[in-house]
């Protein structure tokens, strides 16, 4: 049986999502815990030859167009396992810990959005067209989105407004 880092043929883009309602930010979760500090241990001696086949597959989803995912421009999920083999695993919040400990667990890029904030309950997933940005964060920072896969709010008027993506959040 293939573990869960095997891959039989190309990547395949899959999306998941999960709705959480009623969640504390900063409650705790002990479990949680448990299995990050776990698996920053395994991390501490790096990727295995099948999960490092696995991260290679996650990064050729993302070479669209003319869009290469390298440098500041890799997966999410990238980003976490350098740190975490640095030793300096980023702890935000509750949500954004689970999260990012979902990602370096499976190795894919996790993105976590707020259905208030969003202002609406209609999404569509995309990739970005030329010259198309948005700011991913509190400092104003944009990120270019041509060829990116990301998600999008659906306004009443049916346009779609870039929220997330796999990159910078």
């Amino acid at each position: 049986m293939p573990t869960p880092f095997e891959h039989a043929g190309p990547a395949t883009l899959r999306l998941g999502l999960v709705v959480a309602s009623g969640v504390r930010p900063q409650t705790p979760v002990p479990s949680m815990e448990d299995t990050l500090s776990q698996r920053l241990a395994q991390l501490s001696g790096g990727l295995s030859e099948a999960e490092e086949a696995h991260r290679g597959a996650i990064r050729d989803v993302f070479r669209n167009g003319k869009y290469k995912p390298t440098g500041r421009a890799k997966p999410a999920s990238e980003y976490l396992l350098r740190v975490a083999s640095e030793g300096s695993f980023p702890r935000i919040n509750t949500l954004v810990d689970i999260c990012n400990t979902l990602s370096v667990a499976s190795l894919l890029p996790i993105s976590i959005w707020d259905l208030d904030r969003a202002g609406t309950d209609r999404f569509m997933f995309r990739l970005g067209a030329v010259d198309e940005t948005y700011v991913f964060n509190a400092t104003g920072q944009e990120i270019a989105l041509a060829d990116l896969i990301m998600g999008c709010a659906v306004r009443e008027d049916c346009a779609s407004e870039p929220i997330v993506n796999a990159v910078k959040d």
